[in-house]
């Protein structure tokens, strides 16, 4: 592994293993020029920090990051759950994370990518429908109810260019929803090609549109 790539990582603090890391960052480097990179579910920011790294050292597409950022979400439970993971990843201390769009925003300031990084703040469904901006990374990492992910494919789907990446985080035995949504609507197409699975990172090239 890179020392650069490293030092990325251990700034942008993304809830993802670093080899999960890796392979997000190198997807955000292909096909330069085709299309906006998308994340939909971008909580604290890491994942959405090394994808806008990865863009700044290519063409400089940017990163749109959709996510509601619910403070009702990050009940006191959920905020300690997020600590203890970046606490036994990371060592560092815990934080308040009752404003997460605040924490977010504090993130990409951090990792100085602030120019490259639009946050839209909405749900998943209601933002794509008004989205008519190609596409060459989608990486779905929001809600892991089977019915949201079925529903966050379908909705973004479409604005994948051809060639572009499609991934998805928690696959396999971190999450039974997405697992059963991408078995059931991105296994079967004839569009779709597996192109990487690490850890629990999984991603398909869409060969036709």
């Amino acid at each position: 592994m890179p020392q650069q790539f490293k030092e990325l990582y251990y700034v942008a603090k993304p809830r993802m293993t670093i080899l999960e890391a890796k392979a997000l960052y190198d997807f955000a480097k292909k096909n330069v020029g085709l299309g906006a990179i998308v994340e939909v579910g971008s909580a604290l920011g890491g994942s959405a920090c090394l994808l806008s790294q990865a863009s700044k050292g290519a063409n400089g597409e940017k990163t749109y990051c959709i996510d509601p950022w619910a403070e009702s979400f990050w009940s006191e439970t959920v905020a300690d759950n997020w600590n203890t993971w970046r606490q036994s990843r990371y060592g560092t201390q815990s934080e308040s994370l009752s404003s997460p769009y605040k924490n977010f925003l504090a993130n990409v300031k951090k990792n100085g990518v602030s120019d490259l990084v639009e946050a839209i703040r909405g749900e998943s469904q209601a933002v794509a429908k008004n989205w008519d901006n190609p596409i060459k990374l989608l990486f779905i990492d929001g809600s892991h109810e089977y019915k949201d992910v079925v529903v966050d494919i379908k909705s973004w789907e479409p604005h994948i260019v051809k060639n572009g990446v499609i991934a998805f985080h928690d696959y396999g035995a971190k999450s039974v929803g997405v697992t059963q949504a991408v078995n059931d609507l991105i296994l079967p197409l004839k569009k779709f090609s597996k192109l990487k699975e690490v850890d629990s990172l999984v991603a398909f090239t869409k060969r036709m549109c």
